[in-house]
């Protein structure tokens, strides 16, 4: 059984809210990246960064990472 075999659904990075951001930033290189998790979960996304947010999504539930940057803002 081949490494591609074994891997996991799919999950899509970004959102809606960083497309504005897209402008600013410099480009990376173009194609699909991927960040494979020791599990074998997969996570696609045009940017290195993407595919950063959408296994932060995975992992930590939105109320979770609203309540946290709540937190940041109150210190």
């Amino acid at each position: 059984m081949s490494n591609q075999e074994t891997l996991k659904p799919l999950h899509n990075g970004g959102s809606a809210l960083n497309d504005g951001l897209d402008g600013m930033m410099y480009k990376p290189q173009k194609g699909e990246w991927k960040l494979i998790a020791p599990d074998g979960t997969v996570f696609i996304g045009v940017s290195p960064l993407r595919c950063v947010k959408a296994e932060i999504d995975y992992r930590v539930p939105q109320h979770v990472q609203l309540q946290r940057l709540y937190d940041s803002l109150d210190e």
